[in-house]
């Protein structure tokens, strides 16, 4: 396989192999005239009704179309309808996000994990973003509320209880009375 394909973002995208889950099972109904394919999930019991062009494609994830393919085919199919990259990429996240196809290009985990330690990383500039903002927001909390605060972002950070050099107030001693 040319791995400068895998370079280019989007030809990159038009390689992408999408695969229909074997356990769905699939109904054709007539709802207003219509005929509709209806595709239950027996694992999340959730049912998708979709239309004639939309089960057109959703047939065609089979693993061996590639979504270049897929574009060719529904144009061939329903013509002079074109379907846009966009649309069919939408179509296809819709699908991947309700677990009813799963990805079969090579290469799609590291790009997982790639996207997967970004999110981290986001989550957590996000926590350090609402640390720094709480005593902008709240000028009334003091240093006591903003104790509580670092250490509710510590431990959600960690998973420690407190971070070191601040004391939780149950691990803390009671104070003297003088």
């Amino acid at each position: 396989m040319d791995t400068s394909l895998l370079n280019n973002p989007v030809e990159r995208r038009k390689a992408v192999r999408l695969r229909t889950r074997p356990d769905l099972q699939i109904s054709e109904q007539r709802y207003e005239g219509k005929v509709y394919h209806v595709v239950k999930d027996p694992v999340c019991l959730r049912y998708y009704r979709f239309n004639r062009q939309e089960y057109f494609v959703f047939r065609l994830f089979d693993g061996g179309h590639t979504m270049e393919e897929v574009k060719g085919e529904f144009e061939n199919e329903f013509k002079p309808h074109r379907l846009e990259y966009n649309d069919l990429e939408g179509f296809a996240r819709q699908l991947i996000t309700a677990g009813l196809v799963q990805n079969e290009t090579v290469g799609s985990g590291k790009h997982l994990f790639e996207r997967r330690a970004k999110q981290r990383r986001m989550k957590r500039l996000a926590l350090m973003l609402y640390i720094i903002l709480i005593p902008l927001t709240f000028p009334y909390l003091g240093v006591e509320g903003i104790k509580v605060t670092l250490r509710m972002a510590w431990k959600s950070l960690t998973g420690r209880r407190s971070a070191p050099g601040i004391e939780d107030a149950a691990e803390s001693p009671p104070a003297q009375a003088a």
